[in-house]
C-alpha cells in the first residue's frame, strides 16, 4: 500500500509541476483537498512526500519476537514515503489474547510456534 500511495502522489506532484493542468486536474486538487482535508483555498501539498503525510499513517506493531531490523525497515519505508508513523509495542496485547485462548478455548494449552512445541502452522 505505501508504494501505490508514494507512485501516485509522485505522478501527481511531476505533472502539477510540469504546469500541466488540464480540465480533469482541477477535479483531481478539488478531491486532494478533500482527502486531505484541507480548506478549497489551501495550497496543494509541496512534495509527494508531504501529501503522503496527510493522506497516509503507518504502524509498527512490534512484539518480543520482533527484531530491531523489522522495526527500522518499516520507519525507513515510512520515512521514504513519507507517511505520519508511529511505533506501538503490543505484547500486552498478545500476552491478552493468549491468556483468553487458554482460559476459555484450550484449557491445557496455549498457542506455540512449531519450534517451541507447538503444532505445524
Amino acid at each position: 500500500m505505501c508504494r501505490i500511495v508514494h507512485d501516485e502522489c509522485t505522478r501527481e506532484q511531476k505533472r502539477l509541476a510540469k504546469g500541466t493542468m488540464t480540465a480533469g486536474d482541477a477535479t483531481v486538487c478539488a478531491e486532494v483537498r478533500r482527502v486531505a482535508r484541507l480548506s478549497p483555498e489551501a495550497d496543494l501539498p509541496a512534495s509527494p512526500a508531504a501529501l503522503a503525510n496527510l493522506i497516509m499513517h503507518t504502524a509498527y506493531l512490534g512484539t518480543g519476537n520482533s527484531s530491531d531490523a523489522t522495526r527500522s525497515r518499516a520507519k525507513l519505508l515510512a520515512e521514504e514515503v513519507g507517511t505520519w508513523h508511529l511505533e506501538v509495542d503490543i505484547d500486552l496485547m498478545v500476552a491478552a489474547v493468549l491468556e483468553t485462548f487458554a482460559s476459555g478455548v484450550a484449557r491445557s494449552q496455549r498457542p506455540a510456534y512449531e519450534s517451541q512445541g507447538g503444532s505445524p502452522s
